[in-house]
């Protein structure tokens, strides 16, 4: 499970969105938000400099570095655990990429993140081809690729 603390928007210099399958949640007044969340996890972060709006924007899809064997840990602000990063999306590509989550969830529910490594994997590389300047990560490849690891899935839980 990553922890995952969401700071109160304006108090910390950066701004965190944390989107995955919660088990758990729990609200502070001084330091916001902590979630626990279970399998692969999207985070995005904006920075802010000097009072502005967002001036650098970055979004991570990242698991527990346990799950995976072939991949480098490594920290990221406000998350407790080492995380395996599956996909870094910059510009455009956040929001392609929160558009495909909410997709995801709304073809199979919050257990899509309980999916196995190789199913992410894929999805990062769907958000990272174009094709005549649109995305790859289209409703209906998605679709696809959920009905296709679907049943794998439903075979074996605890792949993920």
């Amino acid at each position: 499970m990553l922890t995952v603390r969401v700071p109160i928007k304006g108090k910390e210099y950066f701004n965190l969105y944390a989107n995955g399958k919660p088990v758990f949640s729990a609200f502070d007044e001084e330091l916001g938000s902590l979630f626990k969340f279970e399998g692969t996890v999207l985070l995005q972060y904006g920075w802010t400099l000097q009072g502005r709006q967002a001036d650098h924007r970055r979004s991570y899809l990242v698991c527990e570095s346990i799950l995976t064997s072939n991949s480098s840990s490594i920290y990221l602000p406000n998350v407790k655990e080492p995380v395996a990063v599956l996909g870094i999306f910059y510009g455009r590509k956040i929001d392609e990429a929160r558009q495909a989550m909410f997709n995801l969830e709304k073809m199979c529910g919050k257990d899509i993140y309980l999916y196995p490594i190789g199913f992410w994997q894929k999805i990062s590389c769907l958000l990272d081809g174009f094709e005549n300047k649109r995305s790859l990560a289209t409703k209906s490849n998605l679709q696809v690729l959920c009905t296709r690891y679907k049943s794998f899935f439903n075979k074996d839980k605890s792949l993920c």
